[in-house]
């Protein structure tokens, strides 16, 4: 039999397996019931719309948002940085936190050219949210002492108005500039499981890493995957290589 379905959608396409339905009837409304304006994101230096328009977004507006629905909670992350994960009412839009309002319009700029923009899913366990915050890049090996905003993995407490529990950064041994969390964590219990891309002069390699939900421990990490850039080695990338994991097993699409 099908497992029974939740109206809970707590990380990007509502289940670890990415195949989670809605368990409740959605009713037809002409009005909404709430709205809640967020920030307009810009990718000024995004290359791929410099010459083609993107599928219903622009360089100007783009849509990197995942919203959580957590029992009468909506969580979502508005931009990169920690400080951006906005928690309101379902029913009526009441800000729970922060106190103050979402950002206005802002400008993602890392300083560079780059393939692809910023996306903002997060998965959420319990009464904590696990964030990826920071810009993913993937940096030629020309630029890899030069990081803008890495990525990081962040734990935070929903019962403390985010507060954070624990961050994993990879700016240090025994990791460094040329690695960077290549997507949102999943998880099915007491392990966080997330992709990793490293970037070296001749190749990229993927990672699976797995780390304690806890405290952030590294649990173990497992070489998946390497091949040759396809659009040259002056060129930094947003990394977005999406796990999804089912009864014990977990997938990784390698192709970037």
């Amino acid at each position: 039999p099908r497992p029974r379905q939740s109206a809970e959608w707590s990380t990007w396409s509502g289940s670890a397996n990415h195949q989670h339905i809605v368990g409740s009837t959605i009713t037809s409304i002409h009005e909404p019931l709430c709205s809640i304006a967020l920030p307009r994101q810009a990718t000024p230096t995004e290359v791929m719309s410099t010459n083609r328009v993107r599928v219903g977004e622009d360089s100007g507006g783009i849509l990197p948002y995942y919203p959580l629905i957590l029992d009468d909670r909506v969580v979502i992350q508005t931009g990169p940085r920690r400080s951006q994960v906005l928690e309101v009412k379902l029913r009526t839009g009441e800000t729970v936190f922060p106190s103050a309002a979402p950002a206005a319009d802002e400008s993602v700029d890392v300083g560079r050219a780059i393939l692809g923009v910023p996306r903002f899913p997060m998965t959420a366990l319990g009464d904590r949210a696990f964030i990826r915050s920071g810009i993913p890049l993937c940096l030629s090996p020309s630029s890899q002492d030069q990081l803008p905003m890495p990525a990081r993995i962040e734990a935070l407490d929903l019962t403390a108005e985010g507060k954070l529990i624990w961050s994993i950064g990879l700016e240090d041994p025994p990791w460094g500039g040329a690695w960077t969390f290549a997507g949102p964590a999943v998880s099915e219990g007491e392990q966080l499981y997330v992709a990793m891309v490293r970037r070296g002069a001749l190749r990229v390699e993927t990672h699976v890493a797995a780390f304690d939900m806890l405290d952030g421990r590294l649990l173990w990490r497992r070489f998946v995957a390497a091949a040759e850039p396809s659009f040259g080695d002056n060129l930094s990338w947003v990394a977005h290589t999406l796990l999804s994991l089912d009864q014990g097993i977990i997938y990784c699409n390698t192709k970037h």
